[in-house]
């Protein structure tokens, strides 16, 4: 199991902004084989590396709120 740590900064237009409360998401080690999140925690923008045995298709990520 992998525990990890975000919250979210909301950027209005005219520049104010804030913050969520932090959150966590808990992976299962058998659904996140070659999932990584960096850097842990987000500071401005978030990369995610995955590998996957299946040589061509398509993969769906989503990002959801609570």
């Amino acid at each position: 199991m992998v525990k990890y740590y975000y919250r979210l900064k909301q950027v209005d237009i005219d520049g104010k902004f804030n913050y969520s409360e932090i959150r966590t998401a808990v992976l299962l080690e058998d659904n996140n084989k070659g999932i990584r999140i960096a850097p842990n925690p987000v500071v401005r923008t978030m990369q995610i590396y995955f590998s996957t045995a299946v040589e061509s298709g398509e993969i769906t990520i989503k990002v959801l709120d609570a």
